[in-house]
């Protein structure tokens, strides 16, 4: 009975803070899930701004307000001012 807590003669030994190897290979799992999703993102940012052809969005989805910038300068229309509940 003496020998009942140790595993072949080696005793083992976790503290609190000794995370799991479920826990950690979990970890590591969303690491390289978040990795391969920001070189997703960067490869789709290279390829957009690489091509000198890329689609205009107004001219494909029908939606002007895709296409314009908003910080242009200008004040807002006097349709929005109405809209927000200013006079």
């Amino acid at each position: 009975m003496a020998h009942a807590a140790t595993l072949n003669g080696v005793e083992r030994y976790e503290n609190q803070l000794t995370p799991g190897w479920g826990k950690l290979m979990m970890w590591v799992f969303l690491c390289s899930d978040a990795m391969s999703f920001a070189g997703l993102l960067a490869a789709y940012g290279a390829v957009r701004l690489g091509s000198s052809d890329w689609p205009v969005p107004a001219t494909h989805l029908g939606v002007p307000a895709t296409s314009e910038p908003r910080c242009s300068g200008a004040p807002p229309s006097s349709a929005s001012r109405r809209t927000s509940g200013r006079t």
